[in-house]
């Protein structure tokens, strides 16, 4: 694209509106019809006939052919790209590169009227000028844009002084107008070898200009605009080069004339690169078309109720970034369309609004959205469509939000019980240990009568000791934090009233809360069991944890479903018992 958009609601040469108001119609004829006026006439005159060759163009077939092809395309893509709205000053440049092209087969014509080959020798020397302007309207860089007002400013002042104080019949060097100057105020010929010598310099300096700003444009534009301006910065590129070696040549040797190989052969050079900036410039008004299809046929399938889901993929497509998404506003956060938080990141964000609210935010690379563009193509069915979005997207984050709170408070009643199960052991557990120890100390010095007493005591602290400790246990077992769900499992079946099998457990650790509901799992099973027991499986199956409880009268309880599903997992009865699965990432 030839204007660089604005981060969130700039326009650009890729974008236009197709419709415009009365007023409008009668300017917008005018860029064209000049242009076609002037094409007719390089067309119906061929100022370049003469011989001996005043212009290059008249030096071989090729070169008029060239002429041709640079001068007539840049005025035919110039009107074309007027025509498509909101690129103005890319299609005037281009129009008038086309103009000041032809300008020296003006200046050239033989024969041709005094004040035409006047006009043509003030309007020749601003093809750099206008060139250079073109490149800081692709690239938007100010300092270009600063650059190409100091080369217009030098431009004019060489220009209107050749005018009025060159007199050609004075000019030793003259080859291509040797006669007509209308604007002659006094012939100082000091004043115009000056000018005549600063002009190439001038010409040197846009042409390292245009070649910088198109390379430094292209090294740093984001992936969506390199793609969209690259032809355009390549072929200013290539006409940066063409006007700088033109400027050397000119510095070398100041004796300009169509008969010397090396200056036709920058006549040519510059002529191609001439012909493939109105290729590319046609190329990109093919391609804004192209993209104002896709966002039309975006606009058809969002009001054709698409799938939940698939509007990011659809905008990507149609705008040209695969990465793109679309987040939506709930709370003080953007979610995406399954309703999980986004990260803007580095990326530009551009809302889209409906009645004055933003009803989506589209995340995408730097000039790869254009908001105009999208808010006229969109219509009332394609808002609503958005808007279904959001409001799913809106659910989705709610009901994630609803989880999360429940696995927090899944973790937090685990982490309750690890308390309580640490305190038991280090407190009660610890003081029950010296009680025993104090009275095993006094059983050695007691009489018979006071060591009975002292017996029965002690097996009364050992018994409540016992029970404390599988107490600790069920609450929350020490050796599952230490060790890990597959020690713990071999643990329980170690002391299971029942027959437990592991036949195979992962040797992985996952974070605790995954690990206390796997136990979980086994130890609600295992209390339902029968008498034959129970068999289980613990594996990792990508970010889940899969367990399978194996026996015949397992059977999912509401409690584990609730501990389960408070984690995003899911409990399933099958033929053969218990289906679990618990995500652990």
């Amino acid at each position: 694209m030839i204007v660089r958009p604005r981060t969130v609601a700039g326009n650009s040469f890729a974008s236009a509106p197709h419709c415009q108001n009365r007023r409008m119609a009668v300017p917008r004829a005018v860029v064209p019809l000049v242009a076609l006026a002037y094409g007719i006439a390089v067309l119906v005159v061929k100022p370049w006939t003469a011989d001996p060759s005043t212009t290059y163009a008249a030096a071989s077939t090729l070169a008029a052919a060239v002429g041709l092809v640079a001068g007539i395309g840049l005025l035919a893509s110039g009107s074309a790209l007027w025509l498509e709205r909101g690129r103005d000053r890319a299609a005037v440049l281009l129009v008038l590169v086309g103009v000041a092209w032809f300008a020296p087969d003006w200046l050239g014509w033989d024969g041709g009227p005094s004040i035409v080959r006047s006009v043509a020798a003030v309007v020749a020397p601003f093809l750099p000028a206008l060139l250079l302007d073109l490149v800081a309207t692709v690239s938007g860089s100010r300092v270009a844009r600063l650059s190409s007002h100091v080369l217009y400013a030098s431009t004019i002042v060489i220009s209107v002084g050749r005018a009025l104080f060159r007199d050609p019949f004075l000019d030793a060097r003259c080859w291509s107008n040797c006669t007509d100057n209308v604007f002659l105020v006094d012939a100082d010929q000091g004043t115009a070898r000056a000018l005549d010598s600063a002009l190439p310099r001038v010409t040197l300096a846009a042409g390292v200009l245009m070649i910088s700003f198109s390379t430094w444009r292209a090294v740093t534009a984001s992936p969506a605009a390199r793609r969209a301006e690259l032809p355009l910065l390549v072929t200013l590129a290539f006409a940066g080069a063409a006007e700088a070696a033109y400027g050397l040549a000119l510095i070398l040797d100041p004796a300009e004339s169509a008969e010397l190989a090396s200056f036709r052969a920058l006549y040519l050079a510059s002529g191609a690169a001439l012909s493939l900036l109105a290729l590319a410039s046609a190329w990109t008004i093919a391609r804004a078309r192209q993209r104002q299809s896709a966002v039309a046929r975006l606009a058809a399938d969002l009001e054709a109720a698409p799938a939940a889901g698939t509007l990011a993929t659809a905008l990507g497509r149609s705008l040209g970034d695969p990465g793109l998404d679309v987040a939506y506003p709930v709370d003080d956060r953007l979610v995406g369309g399954d309703g999980r938080p986004v990260a803007v990141g580095p990326r530009t964000a551009t809302p889209l609004v409906r009645a004055g609210r933003t009803v989506a935010v589209l995340l995408h690379e730097t000039d790869a959205v254009q908001r105009d563009e999208l808010e006229r193509e969109l219509g009332s069915a394609a808002r609503l469509a958005l808007e279904n979005e959001r409001l799913r997207a809106e659910m989705l984050s709610r009901l994630d939000d609803l989880r999360a709170s429940r696995a927090r408070i899944v973790e937090t009643a685990d982490a309750e019980r690890r308390r309580l199960e640490r305190d038991l052991h280090d407190g009660a557990q610890q003081q029950l240990l010296a009680l025993s120890y104090d009275l095993r100390r006094a059983l050695s010095e007691a009489d018979d009568e006071l060591a009975s007493i002292l017996h029965a005591g002690i097996d009364e602290v050992q018994a409540a000791l016992e029970e404390l400790r599988e107490l600790a246990h069920g609450i929350h077992p020490a050796i599952l934090t230490e060790a890990g769900l597959a020690v713990a499992l071999r643990t329980l079946a170690d002391t299971a009233p029942v027959p437990l099998d592991v036949v195979s457990c992962t040797d992985e650790r996952f974070p605790a809360v995954t690990e206390a509901t796997a136990y979980a799992v086994a130890v609600e099973v295992l209390e339902g069991a029968g008498e034959h027991g129970i068999a289980v499986r613990a594996a990792r199956l990508g970010d889940t944890l899969v367990v399978d409880a194996e026996g015949a009268s397992v059977a999912p309880t509401i409690h584990l479903a609730d501990r389960v599903g408070a984690l995003g997992g899911t409990v399933a009865a099958t033929s053969l018992g218990l289906h679990v699965e618990i995500p652990c990432e």
